[in-house]
């Protein structure tokens, strides 16, 4: 497994986070889904870093949103499965 700083917005890494939202979202209301966008994810401020196992597949990725007092952690997701594949 290899794990590097990437641009979110490719069609592999995209997929993850759409199927991220599809598993949270009806898990709790719309009010508490504080998800960001590929847009957002891709701000200068955003370290993002993303998981790929030896044929390259994005099996996992994850956000930290830097802020000049505090950083958050966000959009980690790990596709289930045997890591190593």
């Amino acid at each position: 497994m290899r794990i590097s700083l990437e641009s979110p917005a490719q069609p592999d890494v995209v997929q993850l986070i759409d199927d991220l939202d599809a598993y949270q979202k009806p898990l709790y209301p719309p009010e508490c889904h504080y998800g960001i966008d590929i847009a957002a994810l891709s701000a200068a401020n955003v370290l993002f870093a993303v998981a790929r196992d030896g044929e390259g597949t994005a099996v996992g990725c994850g956000g930290i949103v830097m802020e000049p007092e505090l950083g958050g952690l966000t959009r980690m997701v790990l596709r289930p499965g045997d890591p190593a594949q």
